[in-house]
């Protein structure tokens, strides 16, 4: 049996749905989280040493390598952010909203125009995601799927393609 699913998602809801895919450990946000400290420390700490002990040609070149190191050890907080905001910008720069259309089925999830209908098979899925009526996928290559409720013709149509999804889709540990 295929549901069919049709509807306009904005930027919002997309990154809603990118949040609800993302699946980071706890470590990984301690260390994000150590790296912005880190950082913060060492910019913070050069430029009180240059405010209260002024700065000669030697402290200089000090400085901007505390900068740069800070800056590295920075980018780790916002590499994920700065990558994040990129393929957002990228995807919506045609228009304010996407549309998004197909039909969800034993096989996978069809996606795309009756002339251009492209197949994701449930085992490319590796990550999934719901709140509020909203529920995403996301594949292997990064790409997510989102699907809202309203998308849907029926409330049956919903449950049933949420259904599937929580049956196929087999998220790694």
């Amino acid at each position: 049996m295929e549901v069919t699913f049709f509807g306009t998602y904005d930027r919002q809801m997309f990154l809603e749905a990118l949040q609800l895919t993302e699946k980071r450990s706890t470590l990984h946000a301690v260390l994000r989280y150590l790296a912005l400290g880190l950082s913060l420390l060492i910019i913070g700490g050069s430029l009180y040493g240059w405010f209260t002990e002024g700065m000669n040609p030697s402290e200089i070149g000090r400085l901007l390598r505390n900068l740069i190191t800070a800056s590295l050890i920075g980018y780790y907080y916002f590499g994920g952010l700065i990558a994040r905001n990129r393929s957002i910008a990228s995807l919506f720069r045609s228009g304010p909203e996407r549309t998004i259309q197909g039909n969800a089925s034993l096989e996978g999830i069809t996606i795309g125009p009756r002339d251009h209908r492209v197949t994701i098979q449930w085992v490319h899925f590796v990550s999934k995601g719901e709140k509020d009526g909203l529920f995403a996928l996301r594949t292997v290559d990064g790409s997510v799927a989102v699907f809202h409720r309203d998308f849907f013709a029926t409330e049956s149509d919903w449950q049933r393609c949420r259904q599937l999804a929580n049956q196929r889709v087999v998220e790694p540990k």
